[in-house]
């Protein structure tokens, strides 16, 4: 979808990440390193700001009625919250429950913005197809 430019390598690399982290038992405490969690926080922050501001840029060109505007929309309303906060202490507990936190809100950008381009191509299949006998 032209309307939305992250690369989509970096969209694979990312999903495979926040796979990973959501997988994590939180109530065990067995997360990695701290160094490398908070790296995965800085990465799927840098990310998720991305993938928020073109998914934003998108919505608006959706009619405000469409179910994928609507979802989308309800996802970019927790983003600015959970996209820029501090960092967490550099503890395993703080750092790790953060990369889920985010590596969760990061997910629902990546489904809503699927969404989003399903929407696009297929008004645009409708608009391509108006007019046709």
């Amino acid at each position: 979808m032209a309307e939305v430019a992250t690369d989509p390598q970096d969209d694979v690399d990312i999903a495979a990440d926040v796979t990973t982290v959501l997988a994590w038992e939180a109530t065990d405490g067995e997360f990695p390193g701290v160094d490398s969690v908070l790296a995965l926080v800085e990465r799927f922050t840098v990310h998720g700001r991305r993938l928020a501001d073109e998914l934003e840029i998108a919505c608006k060109k959706l009619p405000e009625t469409e179910n994928a505007r609507i979802g989308a929309d309800a996802t970019l309303s927790e983003a600015p919250r959970r996209l820029y906060l501090r960092p967490p202490a550099a503890t395993k507990s703080a750092a790790g429950h953060r990369a889920q936190n985010i590596a969760r809100l990061v997910h629902s950008l990546l489904e809503a913005r699927g969404k989003v381009a399903d929407e696009f191509a297929r008004l645009s299949m409708l608009a391509s197809t108006e007019g046709t006998p």
